[in-house]
């Protein structure tokens, strides 16, 4: 996933007028001239013209083609925000957009009003000049075209005329209001169908320096850890990679769960018997099996307690007439599962799960608290855990990680 970092709101004073490019308007009624042509160069008449957009004036241009651009810029150009610096100051939108099309017109007058000239295009469109939001309205691009237009009926008044080219994209914060730690694919995702087709990864579009003299920085240097997977190209298939993802992540006692590092493969190995696992007392050095065996278990191994059932047969029991069993495995543990549903009685450390879930506090805590699926500060400790399952002589080490 492509990671963004601030890194100092002094970076950004250096080329403080962040967005301003995305932004401006053009105040007053010009109907009569306020009609655009896709043939006409901006600010040109559009008499004649058929098919051309009209607009009651500029501020419903503005409403139409700039505003949903405005979301990129609203991510610094806030009161507070990394472009409220000596010079960004010269433009801030706030949190109203309803104020946009105000402020865009004060900031164009502040920087010295003009067309092309004015830090309102330069910065957002000029490779040659410097700005740490990038350059999202490119030079000759329909953003650009839209600006130039808005900005000559407020240089010309008299001579307004609006070019109206292409449909109008909807411009994303720079950060993300999304919740964060997740794919952009599965907000993207979220209520389409099956067959809609996924946007470009966004990680692929980074290249090493692209983030060098900037605000912020580019996590570019990263590797696809499912090269043998093709990547998915509609949201079913992404779907159907989550489902996949969920048993490595979760899937405690569920048919398909894996177990280290096995992934999805037939012959997972690094299982442990549920005999053995029962008997992982004498490995801790004590006489006998304590009655508090599963808790004794949570904690030598830093696993959280399992929200839900995730059993395994205490001795004696037979997993496939008492439900799994009556033992309860830490979140870490899995009881691998016939793909008819029958349970083995063979138990599997979940690595991935060792390391990246967690515990924060307790369901009795507060909402949200209590056993985390991913970044909850895990203190798992795989090595004891695999330490133990080889010590009693049934655990068949199968990698260099479970050593």
């Amino acid at each position: 996933m492509l990671v963004l970092t601030h890194i100092s709101r002094k970076i950004l004073a250096v080329s403080a007028i962040l967005c301003v490019g995305l932004l401006a308007g053009c105040k007053g009624d010009y109907s009569g001239g306020s009609a655009g042509s896709t043939n006409s160069p901006a600010g040109g008449s559009s008499e004649g013209n058929e098919g051309a957009a009209s607009f009651a004036n500029a501020e419903a241009f503005f409403d139409a083609r700039i505003e949903p651009r405005l979301a990129f810029c609203r991510t610094c150009h806030i009161p507070g925000g990394v472009a409220d610096t000596e010079e960004g100051e010269r433009f801030l939108l706030s949190s109203n957009s309803g104020g946009d099309y105000a402020h865009t017109l004060a900031a164009w007058e502040t920087l010295g009003r003009g067309v092309e000239s004015n830090l309102l295009l330069i910065e957002t469109a000029d490779p040659d000049e410097p700005h740490s939001g990038g350059k999202p309205w490119p030079l000759g691009s329909d953003a650009y075209n839209d600006m130039a237009a808005l900005l000559r009926c407020w240089d010309e008044p008299l001579n307004c005329a609006f070019n109206v080219v292409g449909d109008v994209a909807e411009q994303l914060p720079l950060l993300s209001q999304a919740p964060r730690g997740g794919n952009v694919w599965a907000n993207f995702c979220a209520g389409k169908p099956d067959d809609a087709a996924l946007p470009v990864d966004p990680r692929t579009l980074v290249v090493p320096g692209v983030g060098e003299g900037k605000a912020v920085a580019f996590n570019a240097y990263w590797n696809n850890c499912g090269n043998e997977v093709p990547p998915p190209s509609t949201c079913g298939e992404f779907r159907e990679q989550q489902d996949l993802g969920f048993l490595v992540g979760e899937g405690q006692g569920m048919v398909g769960s894996t177990t280290a590092f096995a992934g999805g493969s037939d012959s997972p190995g690094m299982l442990l018997p549920a005999s053995s696992y029962n008997n992982l007392w004498r490995v801790w050095g004590l006489t006998a099996r304590p009655d508090n065996f599963d808790e004794l278990a949570v904690q030598r191994y830093g696993s959280p307690r399992t929200p839900h059932r995730n059993p395994y047969p205490l001795p004696g029991e037979d997993p496939n007439e008492t439900g799994g069993g009556s033992g309860q495995l830490p979140l870490s543990f899995t009881q691998l599962r016939e793909d008819d549903g029958r349970w083995t009685g063979q138990i599997g450390v979940k690595a991935c799960v060792l390391c990246h879930d967690g515990q924060l506090g307790s369901e009795e805590d507060g909402p949200g608290l209590g056993t985390v699926y991913g970044g909850a500060g895990s203190i798992g400790d795989f090595t004891v855990a695999f330490y133990d399952f080889m010590k009693t002589g049934q655990y068949e080490p199968q990698n260099a990680l479970d050593r």
